[in-house]
């Protein structure tokens, strides 16, 4: 199946730049020029993984991080930070803030691919292990049957099998 993603930049060349590149490795591309446009359609089309500029006008990069991952939809996609900021303490705030990669301006293809395929690649591990999970509690669920009063539990006593009901158990010593 074919990943989404969405591509939050204010640059038009730069947002078709990477548009190009992106489609022609396969991925499904949506852009928005501004934070506001990016965070509506991350709600919309809950992409695979959001590539997002910091620095833009009206709602910043940190912005649109913080409003996806208050939202239960939104809050696992993957977020990689795309910007020419290269200051420790922007740094700090995006990974404080949740980002899980930085790729800064200007970039080598090779570099945006990677991060993107890696990111989408722990998070595919990540949903199935919790898909797995999921599917192993429910069968522990449903094979636990609860003994009623009038269930019975096997024993052997006095080297003799038998089924004794819940009920008439006064004491059980091994």
């Amino acid at each position: 199946m074919k990943k989404t993603i969405l591509v939050i930049e204010d640059d038009r060349d730069l947002r078709t730049n990477i548009k190009t590149l992106l489609e022609e490795e396969d991925y499904s591309v949506i852009i928005a020029k501004d934070g506001e446009e990016g965070i509506k359609l991350a709600k919309e089309i809950l992409p695979s993984l959001i590539i997002c500029d910091i620095l833009m006008p009206n709602i910043s990069g940190y912005d649109v991080l913080e409003a996806l991952l208050t939202d239960k939809k939104t809050f696992t996609i993957p977020f990689i930070f795309l910007t020419a900021k290269v200051d420790k303490a922007d740094l700090r705030k995006g990974m404080e803030l949740g980002a899980d990669d930085y790729v800064f301006k200007p970039f080598q293809s090779e570099t945006l691919l990677k991060s993107i395929e890696t990111r989408i690649k722990k998070n595919d591990i990540m949903k199935a292990e919790l898909l797995n999970n999921r599917k192993e509690n429910k069968l522990d669920i449903e094979n636990k049957k609860e003994l009623g009063i009038d269930g019975r539990i096997f024993f052997v006593i006095n080297d003799v099998p038998q089924f004794i009901k819940v009920c008439e158990i006064k004491i059980i010593s091994a």
